[in-house]
C-alpha cells in the first residue's frame, strides 16, 4: 500500500511538473509586439558656438532641455528556457526642446567690449532611433506575466541647435537685444549604450497579451553638424510603452 502510495504521488508530481502553465502567450516559444507611450523626463545637454561681428568673435552658450514626447516600439522575442530568453526591439521617439541662450556680441565701435543678449528658444526638436537586443527574464509567467531585460542599444539621434543669434542695437550701441535664433539640425552616428527595463502583461486569450513596459536607456553620443561642428550628447532616457503581443 505504501508503494502504491508512493508511486502515485511520484506520478502526481510529474504530471503537475509537465502540466501546461496558466494560459497565456508567454507560454510561446516566440513573441511579437507593438506598442506605444511616452518618452519621459528630460534630456539636458549644453553647446558653444562662435560667429564673427564686427571683425570680432561672437561667443554663444545654449542650455538645452528636452522634454516628454511620444515614443513607439516594435519587439520579437524568443523564449530559450522557461524563463529566460532573448528580445530584440526597435524604437523611436521624439521630444520637444527649450533653449535658454546667452550670447557676447562685439560692440561695432569698441574693441573686446561684447555685450550681453540674453533669450529662450522653444519648438526646437529631438528625434531617437534606437534598435535593443536584450537578455529576459521572465520570473512570473501564466495569466499574469512579468519580466526583467537588459542588455546593448544601437542609438542614433537628431537635434535642432542653435548657431547663432540675431540681436536688435541702437545708437550708441552700448545694450544688444536678442531678436532671433539660427538653427541648424545635428545628426550622430550610431553609438553603442545600454538599456535596462521591466514589463508586466495580462493574456486576454491563448496567445495575445496587453501589457506596460518601462525601459532606461543611456548612450554617449557626438552630434555633428553641416559646418563641422560638433557637440557631446547623452542620449536615451526613460520611455514608458503600453504594448500588445501575439504569441506563436
Amino acid at each position: 500500500m505504501k508503494r502504491a502510495r508512493g508511486a502515485a504521488l511520484a506520478i502526481a508530481l510529474a504530471v503537475t511538473a509537465l502540466a501546461p502553465r496558466a494560459a497565456g502567450a508567454a507560454d510561446h516559444r516566440f513573441r511579437i509586439g507593438v506598442g506605444g507611450g511616452l518618452a519621459l523626463g528630460t534630456l539636458g545637454w549644453s553647446a558653444t558656438s562662435t560667429w564673427e561681428v564686427a571683425q570680432e568673435t561672437a561667443e554663444l552658450t545654449a542650455d538645452y532641455d528636452s522634454g516628454t514626447g511620444p515614443a513607439v516600439e516594435a519587439m520579437l522575442g524568443v523564449r530559450v528556457t522557461p524563463s529566460f530568453g532573448f528580445r530584440a526591439t526597435f524604437g523611436w521617439s521624439r521630444r520637444d526642446t527649450e533653449a535658454t541662450i546667452e550670447a557676447k556680441v562685439p560692440h561695432p565701435f569698441f574693441f573686446d567690449r561684447p555685450r550681453t543678449v540674453s533669450g529662450e528658444v522653444s519648438g526646437l526638436e529631438y528625434k531617437q532611433l534606437a534598435s535593443y537586443l536584450d537578455l529576459e527574464w521572465r520570473p512570473l509567467v501564466g495569466k499574469v506575466s512579468a519580466a526583467v531585460f537588459g542588455g546593448v542599444a544601437l542609438v542614433r539621434v537628431e537635434a535642432d541647435f542653435v548657431e547663432r543669434v540675431e540681436f536688435d542695437d541702437e545708437f550708441p550701441y552700448d545694450e544688444a537685444t536678442f531678436r532671433a535664433a539660427v538653427t541648424q539640425r545635428g545628426r550622430s552616428d550610431a553609438g553603442v549604450g545600454w538599456s535596462a527595463g521591466a514589463s508586466v502583461s495580462h493574456a486576454l486569450g491563448s496567445r495575445v497579451t496587453i501589457g506596460l513596459e518601462a525601459r532606461y536607456t543611456r548612450a554617449n553620443l557626438e552630434l555633428t553638424f553641416p559646418d563641422g561642428a560638433s557637440v557631446p550628447i547623452d542620449a536615451g532616457g526613460l520611455q514608458l510603452i503600453a504594448a500588445l503581443g501575439v504569441g506563436f
